[in-house]
């Protein structure tokens, strides 16, 4: 099979849609987070159609205006997600969205729970029984090493977090530029989006704690945070074929590979030995489910997908619900001006805009870049994004909070922080609830 031909194919010129998944901390009256049984009696109160796998209960679904939504859990026995597909406009994005969530949020508040719009999990810190007992977590959580700092080691870190990423369709011939300049641009989303900055019931020296959970895994392949640059989708999927594979599924069964080769050699080779939950190795023949399933496991802040044809943004915490499509409105209006965007960001190198990235998780808006305020960075690109957005017809004002918060040097992070000041996880739990 030519792989790279195969892998093109699934992004095809069409129009540009925008797509959502939310996620959410699920957490009881206390501030405690949810445990996998609360967690799966939240899917059971929607009354959506339910999907099972191994007997259980994986995720439920339902119709809106006749655009299918999915509700899931994910690593955290005590986080949900909320996956929007594709819509034409930001205006159907919002309507679309704000409805699903009201219903979403009745189902949890039936069963005693609340939906927060946070980053992290304010109050719980991990332990084993806060990963979600899927077959591909048990395969992510043998991947990672365990550094121990606390029970369950660094990897439950990402029991904790919640995000808010965004799908643009792309095509094939601009689809590698653009996730490098989403990616480029990070540094301004993260400080944007900041809304994680207490955890543990304690505060953290973070303002977006949840996008630094990937810095602690520590894993030694480059395969989260800035992606190196890449212009073609041959240099995407040949960056993607240099790293190992950890993972990928045949019907519902979930294999670990058992080597740690490149994914290019199993490509190459068309077979390899893989460990089943139980530690029988088994032979797989190389399949293009195999790419998705690997592709899956890259998570630089900005990645292509293939099996949807889009580009994912994936560094945003989430946002109080009267911004919602903030964050999709700036990927959008980016995308749409890309050239522009791109002769300005690539003025910057990798190792500028990686550090640009973890000031940012320390200092939001405040943050710097190549020696100078992010702010100056984040104003030209919130420019570009509006103008991006007019070449689209789309409406422009989805971006004013972001605009208003450089102005006023703030984020959500700090409004966390000051109902944590002034009434604990309490005030904090008030302020974020859903």
């Amino acid at each position: 099979m030519d792989w790279l031909a195969a892998f093109t194919k699934h992004f095809p010129k069409k129009a540009r849609r925008v797509g959502l998944e939310l996620e959410f901390p699920v957490v009881n009256q206390n501030g405690d987070a949810a445990t996998w049984n609360e967690t799966i009696s939240l899917l059971l109160a929607t009354q959506w159609q339910q999907h099972k796998e191994h007997g259980h209960i994986a995720y439920v679904t339902k119709e809106f205006y006749e655009y299918p939504v999915r509700l899931n859990t994910d690593v955290g026995a005590g986080t949900i997600e909320l996956a929007l597909p594709p819509l034409p406009t930001l205006a159907t994005t919002k309507q679309v969205a704000n409805e699903i969530i009201q219903e979403v949020r009745a189902a949890a508040e039936s069963v005693g729970l609340l939906l927060l719009t946070y980053g992290i999990q304010p109050k719980t810190v991990p332990t084993d029984e806060s990963i979600a007992p899927t077959p591909r977590n048990a395969v992510l959580q043998h991947w990672f090493p365990s550094k121990k700092s606390f029970p369950g080691g660094d990897f439950l870190h990402m029991t904790m977090t919640a995000s808010y990423q965004v799908h643009i369709d792309v095509s094939a011939d601009e689809a590698a530029r653009v996730a490098t300049v989403l990616n480029w641009c990070t540094p301004a989303c993260i400080a944007l989006c900041a809304n994680s900055p207490i955890w543990g019931e304690k505060k953290t020296p973070m303002l977006a704690f949840r996008e630094y959970c990937w810095d602690l895994l520590r894993d030694p392949t480059p395969r989260y945070g800035i992606m190196p640059r890449v212009t073609t989708l041959e240099e995407y999927f040949a960056l993607m074929c240099a790293l190992p594979p950890i993972c990928t599924k045949r019907g519902n069964e979930y294999f670990r590979f058992k080597h740690n080769e490149r994914f290019e050699e199993f490509l190459v080779s068309g077979q390899t030995t893989a460990l089943t939950k139980d530690n029988v190795v088994r032979t797989l023949n190389a399949t293009f489910d195999d790419v998705i399933a690997h592709n899956s496991t890259l998570w630089f802040d900005a990645r292509l997908k293939p099996e949807f044809g889009t580009v994912e943004l994936r560094c945003c915490d989430p946002q109080p619900l009267d911004t919602l499509c903030a964050p999709a409105a700036f990927a959008l209006g980016l995308v749409a001006n890309l050239a522009a965007v791109e002769a300005y960001m690539l003025q910057f190198t990798h190792e500028q805009i990686k550090s640009a990235r973890v000031d940012a998780i320390k200092r939001g808006i405040d943050g710097t870049v190549a020696g100078k305020p992010l702010r100056g960075m984040i104003t030209t690109l919130l420019t570009l994004a509006k103008e991006g957005l007019e070449k689209l017809n789309e409406e422009t004002t989805y971006l004013q909070p972001f605009f208003d918060r450089v102005l006023q040097r703030t984020t959500p992070a700090a409004k966390a922080l000051d109902a944590f000041a002034k009434n604990g996880i309490h005030g904090l739990l008030e302020l974020t609830r859903l």
